[in-house]
């Protein structure tokens, strides 16, 4: 294996061990980035 090849390798496995353990949270209601992009807009 290429110098390179084994971070990319040990990057994606580490990425791949994190994800395993995610949670997915959804949520609802109004972005509050929403909010303040149309204010600013408007001031």
């Amino acid at each position: 294996m290429a110098r390179g090849d084994w971070r990319s390798t040990y990057a994606d496995a580490m990425l791949d061990r994190l994800i395993h353990n995610a949670h997915l949270i959804e949520l609802s209601g109004e972005s509050l980035r929403q909010t303040k992009k149309s204010s600013q807009k408007n001031a």
